[in-house]
């Protein structure tokens, strides 16, 4: 049996022995290989095809077929981690024609196995068979593509919890507490003024933003109640005051 020393070689000899199912016909397979009789691998994006031969005097060709690698096997293989690029099993279909009946019978084993000893030897073998161009992931990637990834990756999530949030209100109403969909005139009034403030022409720009002030103190400095013995409204009066002309001054 192939005895894998790196991490993408282990990786392929677990998907071989789960395609096999862990029973037999993997016996009978690694018989072939191990006696060097799967030839001619040809591999490329998708594919990868051997000429298997049991014995009889003409081999058997086995093509191993496998889905594209996803945007997340490209990013693995590009962090380093070449392993992550060995497919799953349902990214795995094996065309061979063959007289016996078992599935996978022992020429498809023969050829995962040498495919198995290729990638363990060479990891551009596996980065061929799933379509993955090295070049590209060394080059350097667009900032403005990594964050449009980035930020459709966010809406996709929130747009998916949402959605959640939503079915979880109609299955159970009385969980919830029911917000108002307006805002309360209040808010309305304080956002009006904070609008004010912040916005307007930039002629007299000082002047505006003085008053723009005042009119906004004005209100809670009305409310205080009028004691004789503490001036409190004009010893606030002066240090609003103070304060607007410090911050106008910055």
């Amino acid at each position: 049996m192939i005895r894998p020393q790196t991490e993408a070689g282990k990786a392929m000899k677990k998907l071989v022995s789960a395609l096999a199912d862990y029973r037999d016909p993997l016996g009978p397979g690694v018989g072939i290989q191990r006696r060097g009789a799967v030839h001619d691998m040809f591999v490329e994006s998708g594919s990868v095809s051997f000429e298997v031969y049991d014995g009889r005097e003409r081999g058997f060709e086995v093509t191993i077929h496998v889905n594209p690698a996803n945007e997340n096997v490209h990013n693995a293989v590009r962090d380093g981690n070449v392993h992550e690029a060995v497919p799953k099993v349902g990214d795995v279909q094996i065309h061979h024609v063959c007289p016996e009946w078992a599935s996978p019978c022992k020429h498809e084993i023969a050829a995962l196995l040498e495919l198995t000893k290729a990638i363990d030897d060479d990891h551009n073998v596996l980065l061929n068979w799933r379509g993955i161009n090295r070049s590209q992931l060394d080059a350097p990637r667009d900032p403005v593509e990594t964050s449009k990834e980035q930020w459709n990756s966010i809406r996709r999530v929130d747009g998916e919890r949402k959605k959640t949030i939503e079915s979880l209100r109609n299955q159970f109403p009385q969980q919830f507490v029911q917000l108002e969909e307006s805002a309360s005139v209040k808010s309305q009034h304080n956002s009006q003024e904070l609008s004010e403030f912040f916005t307007g022409n930039n002629s007299d720009e000082d002047v505006l933003k003085y008053e723009r002030i005042s009119k906004i103190i004005d209100g809670p400095l009305a409310a205080l109640p009028k004691r004789s013995e503490i001036n409190s409204r004009l010893i606030l009066e002066e240090a609003l005051e103070t304060i607007t002309e410090y911050w106008l001054s910055r």
